[in-house]
């Protein structure tokens, strides 16, 4: 298991994001289908506190049924907003818009339910960043004191999600 979760913290430190499969085993025969694929972004400025598990259920059933079946989709990329108080701040943290590892594990299993494939994709907002001008605020221009440090961190941010 711990052999899993480093490799999968390997791939998302290098591509900055992960693939789930679906439930649907593919033959080893079988040629894969492409992949199309929808990307659902959680906003960075409304809080899924805001859904009951049941309300969240039924809003995800509702986007992935409409994903599968009207958009002929077989794959989903999941973006969520994490956060730094500062362009030039050490600490990552979750926010208003940062689902909890359990809904995410939630909403992928309904994606799955689909025969959807889900890719998680982390992206820091610069919501809250607080500093007036595009230039300013956009995640290009951070710059922590520790780039080593801030990708450890970032890591270990991400860990609670791998392993749901």
């Amino acid at each position: 298991m711990k052999r899993l979760l480093s490799l999968a913290a390997l791939v998302i430190a290098a591509t900055g994001s992960f693939i789930l499969p679906s439930n649907s085993p593919a033959s080893a025969a079988a040629t894969p289908a492409p992949e199309r694929g929808i990307a659902i972004q959680l906003a960075d400025d409304y809080s899924l506190a805001n859904f009951t598990a049941a309300q969240l259920a039924t809003q995800s059933r509702g986007t992935f049924n409409y994903v599968a079946k009207s958009l002929h989709a077989n794959a989903v990329s999941i973006n969520f907003p994490f956060y730094m108080d500062t362009p030039n701040s050490q600490l990552l943290h979750k926010g208003i818009g940062t689902p909890t590892p359990s809904q995410l594990a939630s909403i992928t299993r309904i994606a799955q339910s689909f025969g959807l494939r889900v890719q998680y994709r982390p992206f820091l907002s610069e919501a809250n960043f607080g500093t007036p001008g595009f230039e300013a605020a956009w995640r290009g221009v951070i710059s922590p004191p520790d780039p080593n440090a801030w990708i450890a961190q970032y890591g270990t941010f991400l860990r609670p999600y791998l392993i749901q």
